[in-house]
């Protein structure tokens, strides 16, 4: 008679519903520096409008490079402030789970989405 195949561990489960979601002074820190981004970048649009305008009314090309420039400087910086945003996520979330170490002779548990070999 064979012998039953081991059970695969258990992943582990915190005991009460726990948040991974970084602090909120994160979340504040992350929107003040898309605003503050967007402002340089609205800053050095504008500049750059009135340096590229060679005539006496600049104020539409002035206008434009601040949008666009304050839109490329937020931009950029919240993709930054979301990727950081998901990573201190993702570290909290591995932090609160405890390491679970196999015995020696255990085997890893099956991978479900494996086809049987």
């Amino acid at each position: 008679m064979e012998e039953p195949a081991p059970e695969p561990l258990p992943a582990p489960v915190p005991d009460e519903a726990v948040s991974f979601r970084p602090k909120r002074s994160a979340f504040v820190a992350t929107f003040v520096a898309v605003v503050l981004a967007g402002l340089l970048g609205a800053g050095i649009g504008a500049g750059l409008g009135d340096v590229g305008c060679g005539g006496d009314d600049c104020t539409v090309p002035v206008a434009v490079g601040a949008l666009v420039g304050g839109a490329i400087g937020a931009g950029g910086v919240a993709v930054v402030g979301i990727l950081v945003l998901r990573a201190m996520a993702e570290w909290n979330r591995q932090q609160a789970m405890p390491l679970v170490i196999p015995e020696p002779g255990d085997e890893p548990p099956e991978d479900p989405g494996d086809p049987p070999t």
